[in-house]
């Protein structure tokens, strides 16, 4: 299975199938799709940087998600994340590129927080898992899989916060990956409900574990496994 850990939330906000487990050939399309969005410039920088792989564009699967978060908090990525084209100089005239790295400043620690997560008693926050098991099998996601999350506070607060920031962007992702009209009454409608939802006395109601959770950004933290999923690991994880 792989998907784009930075943007990966996104695909469930924008409704968007950024990526799918049916075949390595289609789990590519998105990144070519945005890769083709570039100037020639930018796009030939961005293909051959390991940097941007590393903490934005990942394949990764349950197998490597602990090393994954490993990287996504290492320094090369905060640093990539604070000033982006320092990294990509052939990209400072790329308007989509700068407005994807200018969000990253806001949105990609939040993200990253949210999918290496890992709750007091050791598992990945169930949303992060409904993400990763629907980008395997489709037919298993569930698209209020993001309700899921009330049994622990940690995993609320770790999704609202991203969420929040995430909704800023939500025109900029759907720029990323697709043509066409842009929809924001329903990129509205969708946050509104979540964020609602997630803050109101039904999902507290539902929370069972208030411990703080701890986030999976060294080799040494252990997770449960979750159903079938995980036998090392964690989210999203996540995306």
């Amino acid at each position: 299975m792989k998907f784009t850990t930075s943007f990966v939330a996104l695909i469930a906000a924008s409704v968007i199938a950024l990526s799918s487990a049916k075949a390595a050939k289609e789990s590519d399309i998105p990144r070519e799709r945005f890769y083709q969005k570039l100037t020639d410039e930018c796009r030939e920088e961005v293909t051959k940087s390991e940097l941007f792989k590393k903490c934005l564009f990942i394949d990764v699967d349950m197998n490597t998600i602990k090393e994954t978060c490993k990287g996504l908090f290492s320094d090369d990525c905060k640093n990539f994340y604070s000033d982006g084209l320092k990294y990509l100089p052939k990209c400072t005239n790329d308007p989509l590129m700068k407005q994807v790295l200018e969000s990253n400043k806001e949105t990609a620690i939040l993200n990253n927080e949210y999918y290496c997560t890992i709750t007091s008693d050791g598992k990945s926050c169930p949303s992060i898992v409904n993400i990763i098991e629907g980008d395997a099998d489709p037919s298993k996601f569930n698209p209020e899989g993001y309700k899921l999350d009330c049994e622990y506070q940690t995993c609320i607060d770790k999704q609202l916060k991203y969420k929040q920031a995430e909704r800023k962007y939500s025109k900029l992702t759907y720029e990323m990956f697709n043509e066409g009209e842009y929809n924001q009454a329903s990129q509205d409608e969708y946050y509104d409900g979540l964020i609602k939802f997630l803050q109101s006395p039904e999902c507290a109601a539902q929370t069972k574990n208030k411990d703080e959770g701890k986030i999976m950004s060294s080799g040494a933290t252990s997770v449960k496994a979750l159903g079938t999923l995980l036998s090392l690991v964690l989210l999203y994880v996540m995306f």
